[in-house]
Parts: structure tokens; sequence; C-alpha cells
């Protein structure tokens, strides 16, 4: 059993996304790709995407992009590979770059990952990015018309031990909807995050509401520290007063980290607490 290691804070809990697009039914796996790796190692994997019967054939073309995500997980920015210090993106290949899928069928890409043998240890990501061209054959219809593209991208993480794993919650707010938590990657590599907050009243044992932190990543890099969210429950399970506040993470690491804060939620009213 895990146990709950206290990041105090003194006060009075993968990248695999779907880019909005149209009605197109597919299916793809995995929703990441992480390997451990040696310098000098060739590693292959296959990205796989089906598309649903009853469908058009579509053709696709794949390529790789560094990614990450802003101080408030609200954003996320896709760049050339090579951008980030720790980008993996370099050592990426793709076969083949692109493929016409009919209904039913599948498109297998494989993905190469060949590592330097200069590379250091740590943790390394970017990003396979699969979209859907438009038919150059298809007919252009008359007047103003508005399509969109299915677009597809799954995070590629690469560790070279040895690796350190660490985090501490250094902040946890609320602003009227959510609670924030922030967190300090304090190690060299990509970290899983999943949790929940618990509310609970001055004196009591058991918490009164629960929430969860919706699964994210750790970077240790371009923006760190970030904050991570969770919705508050609604008023008729949480009503509004000052309540404990705790954020309870796990990071794939023999013990959970947490942190809690005195909080005065009110539903109504946005407000501004600062971890202190």
């Amino acid at each position: 059993m895990k146990r709950l290691s206290a990041t105090v804070i003194v006060a009075a809990c993968l990248l695999g996304s779907f880019r909005p697009g149209h009605a197109l039914g597919l299916h793809f796996t995995p929703m990441t790709i992480r390997v451990q790796a040696r310098p000098g190692q060739i590693i292959n994997r296959l990205f796989l995407l089906t598309l649903k019967e009853g469908g058009q054939a579509v053709h696709f073309q794949g390529h790789i992009e560094d990614w990450w995500r802003s101080a408030d997980r609200r954003q996320t920015f896709y760049r050339p590979p090579g951008t980030l210090k720790q980008s993996c993106g370099p050592w990426c290949s793709l076969a083949p770059v692109e493929a016409a899928v009919s209904e039913g069928e599948t498109l297998t890409i494989r993905v190469t990952i060949a590592v330097p043998e200069e590379a250091n240890p740590g943790g390394y990501w970017a990003a396979l990015t699969v979209n859907e061209l438009p038919d150059p054959l298809e007919p252009r219809p008359e007047g103003i018309v508005m399509r969109f593209y299915a677009s597809v991208s799954v995070g590629i993480y690469v560790e070279i031990p040895p690796v350190t794993r660490s985090a501490n919650i250094i902040g946890l707010r609320c602003d009227g909807e959510r609670i924030w938590t922030k967190i300090e990657n304090t190690g060299n590599t990509w970290l899983p995050v999943r949790g929940h907050i618990e509310y609970l009243k001055s004196g009591d044992k058991e918490p009164l509401a629960q929430s969860s932190i919706s699964p994210d990543v750790s970077l240790p890099a371009p923006v760190n520290p970030a904050e991570y969210w969770s919705a508050l429950p609604p008023a008729e399970e949480l009503p509004d007063g000052t309540y404990v506040v705790r954020s309870i993470l796990d990071f794939g690491l023999d013990h959970y980290v947490g942190a809690q804060k005195q909080i005065t939620i009110n539903h109504e009213q946005p407000t501004n607490e600062k971890s202190e």
C-alpha cells in the first residue's frame, strides 16, 4: 500500500488527444507510446488507426512534433521536433508517412525511435500527430462551406536511465469553479498525474465531498511548475463555507503526495485564494 507523503503548505493523482473534427468514426491505439531505452538503441512501436464501417476512404498524413502545455493546462502548444531541449522528436521516424484508409480498414504506422549514443539520462517526449487530408479529387462545393478534418495526437515518451522521479505540491487555490493544485516537477523526467480533492469540515476526519483530477502528465520543462484543476462539487454536495481542502496525488511513485489548506468556497463569487 502506498503511504501518503505530505508536502507542507502553511495556511491560516497521458497525452492522448483528439483535436476537433467532423464526425469521422475512428479508433486508435495506443493512447501513448512509452519506452525505456539506452543510448544507441533502436526501438520500434506500432500505431494503429481503424476507420469504422459505413464511412468513406480517408487519406491520412503523420508527422512528429514537440508539445507542451500552458501553466494552467488550458492550452497545448505544438512546434517542430527539436524545439525543446528534452525532445525525442528528432529521434523518431515514421513509415508510412502518408496512406489512404478505406472504411473498416486499419492504418498501421511504424514509429522508429533511434536514440543517439550521446543522449543523456532523463525523460524525453514528443507527439505523433496524424491528420486527415482533403481529397484533391473531391468536387469543390459552391458558395461558402466550412469543413473540419480529423487530427489525432498521441504522446511519445522515452526514458533513459537513471531517471529521477519526484514532485511537490506547492500551492492550492480556488477560483469559485475549480480547485487548482500547483505542482513542481523536481525530477528529470515526466510524471503521470492522477488524484482527487477532499473537502473536510474543520475537525472532521472524513471528507464531506470529493472531486477528481483528470489524468494528466507533469513535464519538467519548459513550463514548471504548473497547475492542475478539479471542478468543485455542486453546492448541494458542498455548501458554501470554509473547508480544509486536501489534494492527494499519485505520480506513479511508491507513495502518494498530499497537501492541504483551509479555503473559503463560494460557488457564486470567484475567489483568488493564494497558497502561502
